[in-house]
């Protein structure tokens, strides 16, 4: 780069908000995947409630957290 060139900053694909959000709906979902394998002791079962617990958990923050 010469002088008097400047690189432009990349934009960031996810919003903080949207990080924030996801985040928080992972924490949910590993929570929920746990405490089912250890009621249950059954992995797809286990996978099937973190994936629905992520899926609820993420609409739920998305309506809560504000723009």
């Amino acid at each position: 780069m010469g002088t008097g060139e400047s690189v432009t900053p990349r934009g960031s694909h996810l919003s903080v908000r949207t990080g924030l959000i996801a985040l928080c709906s992972v924490v949910i979902a590993v929570l929920a995947g746990a405490l089912t394998f250890l009621g249950d002791r059954r992995l797809a079962s286990s996978v099937v409630a973190g994936v629905v617990a992520f899926a609820g958990a993420f609409m739920f923050f998305d309506k809560i957290i504000g723009d």
